[in-house]
Parts: structure tokens; sequence; C-alpha cells
């Protein structure tokens, strides 16, 4: 667990901003070699945490952030593969009958965590299943700098050192259309118009310009990591 304590504290840094769902905005920003991971989390729920799941013989351990159900809302494991996700509409997706079909993702989750060090590992695992997330993007980034996302019906890989993502498909979802999504556009704005920053900082200032702010028992940023 030393060596997750340590991956939490250079690259996973929790702040309280002014909640069942998803994350409403995640980016991945490679700089100088070393690459940050973070998430906003937008919902009206309350009572979030983080907590840590201790490695057994053969699985990583990792760290999770989510509410009093344990359900892990994003997270990290000891081998620096981070991952969060975001709400979309529900796709109505025909099951594969060569695949096993899994339902509970928690459980499918939590094996990915356990079990994958690289985003071709997820996609190597995920790729066996009917996925039981048919009303979410998971977006999964490892400490080599390349990123997965997970669509209801289909995956890519990506290598950029800067990518953004809020409450939509990507596959399906024009350039100009994420500009409509308000959260996207100041993320984009800021990755276009600052410099680089090697420290943490940059990230920091990225995550705070998507945030949303939180009306009492309304929505917006419960959380970010």
């Amino acid at each position: 667990m030393k060596i997750i304590i340590q991956l939490l504290a250079l690259t996973m840094i929790l702040q309280i901003f002014c909640s069942d769902s998803f994350a409403c905005s995640v980016f991945k920003v490679t700089i100088n070699g070393r690459t940050y991971f973070g998430n906003n989390e937008d919902n009206w729920r309350l009572g979030s945490r983080i907590w840590f799941e201790n490695k057994t013989f053969g699985k990583f351990g990792a760290v999770y952030v989510g509410y009093g159900d344990n359900f892990p809302q994003g997270g990290m494991n000891e081998a620096g593969l981070a991952f969060d996700g975001l709400t979309v509409y529900p796709k109505a997706i025909t099951p594969d009958p060569t695949k096993t079909t899994e339902t509970n993702p928690n459980k499918f989750l939590r094996e990915i965590m356990q079990n994958c060090i690289t985003v071709e590992d997820v996609r190597n695992y995920a790729i066996k299943f009917n996925r039981p997330i048919n009303g979410g993007v998971v977006f999964f980034a490892d400490k080599f700098g390349k990123y997965l996302i997970m669509e209801p019906d289909t995956m890519m890989i990506g290598n950029e050192n800067k990518y953004i993502i809020t409450n939509f498909c990507p596959s399906t979802t024009s350039d100009k259309e994420k500009l409509n999504f308000d959260r996207y556009k100041r993320g984009n704005y800021f990755l276009l118009n600052h410099t680089n920053d090697s420290s943490s900082n940059y990230c920091l200032a990225l995550a705070d310009t998507m945030h949303e702010c939180r009306n009492k028992i309304g929505d917006g940023t419960m959380y970010s990591f």
C-alpha cells in the first residue's frame, strides 16, 4: 500500500469545490513524460468518500473515489492505471452471443483495476464481454500516456498528450457538437491558450476551469481529483 499512497500523493489530488452518477468532466495530460489524470464529479449527491483496497496475490491494489455504496466512480491502481466515467444517454445494445454477458458493473470495473496495467490490457479484457455499462462512457489512462474510451458498443485507444471529455460519446459526436458542452468548451479554451506546466498546478487549473458551480442541493461539482 506504500506504492499506492505515493502514487496518490504524486498524481491524484483530492479537492472539494463551491453526485449515483459518473463524473461530468475528465482529462488526461502528459507533460515531460509524466501523466496526470483528473475529473470533476458533478452530481446532487452527498457523502463522497475515498478508500483503498489492498493488493492480494496476483492482483493489484487500488484507490477509489465514490460514495457510501462503495461503487467505484473512479480510481487508480498501483500500476498507474486510472479511470473515471461519464453518464450518457443509454444505447440499445444487441448482445453478442459469442461473448460472456457481465451484468455487474462493480465487478467488471474492479476486475479491470485488479488485473490491468495498460489500456491495451483493458481492451483485451473488456472485449470478451457484453459490457454492463450502456448508459455511460468509461475513460481509462495508463502511466505511459495512452488512453482508452470505452463506449457502450465500441472502444478507442488514443495517445494525444492532452485529452478532455465530458458527457458524450466521441465516436458519434463531432468537434463542433462537443463545443455545445460548456465544460468541454472551457477546458478546450484552456488547453489552447495556456502554456504547458510540468507541475500539478497546470492540471489543477484545468480541473477548476471545467468544474461546475454547485448550488445548494443542486447539480454541480461535488468533488474533483
